[in-house]
């Protein structure tokens, strides 16, 4: 049985590492919760520090409340009012004990308590009673007062839940919605390229294109124009580049040419090869020369010479 929820818990984890949305989605609700701890933990602690400090002070309101009364009673030993007394401070909040001892003498020391004292989760303090005895302050006995942290360990529990249920309701439906959102935007629609890719089949007709298609069908227009553009300005600048170095040659070997163009075609034919051959650049001049000599077309091959010193001198 140990072993089933092991692998059923270990293929989840497969499945969770090989989504990419879902890694971001575990991401960000383990660093959520991880400040949520942190902020909680901070919270508290300011909540049990204040609280600690309440309590402290409450002590030191009922010694300075209650001295010169028990400090009367005290004296004149009356133990109901001394146990009135004891049991008003017990109203108060977080009070649980408290306790009034008589300064040893030679007798034996009163003790008045209300309450037993306890032994855990408690702040105790002890506060001299002093009375005036002919113009003079002494120390008749000892207040001794204990709250209960049991209140305040509750309200911090209280709080604890309240912020880590809001923050984890807060986060929850946070990630949700960064779920939502990239899988709205993004891996819906790579779900569905690789759904598509998959799926193609060369022999059926092609569905009919959505938004996606569309898009990409633009982008691959857009790169095949681009491509084609760049291929028909490098052809064009080869050929400009071609037609510059065989003007050259032509205007160089003008005379040469018209000469030629006179004496036969055979010798026309003869000469073309010879620059086709020693110069690429020049085999369209080359091959336009060799076809119009062929065709003994002895006019046209001037007009071609012409038409190419033309245009350099234009250039």
């Amino acid at each position: 049985m140990a072993l089933d929820r092991f692998d059923a818990w270990w293929s989840g984890l497969r499945y969770v590492r090989r989504s990419v949305v879902l890694r971001l989605l575990a991401t960000v609700l383990v660093f959520s919760c991880a400040i949520t701890l942190i902020l909680t933990a901070v919270q508290l602690y300011r909540d049990y520090e204040r609280g600690i400090a309440q309590i402290q002070n409450r002590l030191v309101d009922i010694d300075r409340s209650y001295r010169d009364s028990l400090g009367e009673a005290l004296w004149r030993l009356d133990q109901p009012q001394l146990k009135l007394e004891l049991q008003g401070m017990l109203r108060l909040a977080d009070i649980r004990a408290a306790e009034v001892r008589e300064s040893p003498s030679a007798g034996t020391a009163m003790v008045v308590a209300a309450r037993e004292r306890m032994t855990e989760m408690t702040v105790a303090r002890e506060f001299p009673i002093l009375y005036r005895v002919q113009a003079k302050v002494e120390r008749i006995g000892t207040l001794y007062v204990e709250a209960t942290l049991a209140n305040l360990y509750h309200e911090l529990a209280r709080t604890a839940l309240v912020i880590l249920v809001s923050q984890g309701a807060n986060t929850f439906l946070v990630a949700l919605f960064t779920f939502y959102i990239l899988w709205r935007f993004v891996t819906r629609h790579l779900a569905t390229i690789a759904r598509t890719v998959n799926d193609c089949d060369l022999h059926e007709p092609p569905r009919e294109a959505d938004e996606l298609d569309r898009v990409v069908s633009a982008f691959n227009a857009m790169g095949t124009r681009l491509h084609r553009a760049y291929l028909d300005e490098r052809e064009a600048s080869i050929e400009r580049e071609a037609c510059r170095l065989t003007a050259s040659l032509v205007m160089r070997r003008s005379s040469e040419l018209h000469q030629l163009a006179r004496d036969g075609n055979m010798r026309i034919v003869q000469w073309a090869e010879r620059i086709a051959a020693s110069d690429p650049a020049h085999a369209a001049f080359a091959a336009r020369l060799h076809q119009l000599a062929r065709a003994y077309q002895s006019k046209a091959i001037l007009q071609l010479v012409e038409r190419y010193l033309e245009g350099n001198t234009a250039s």
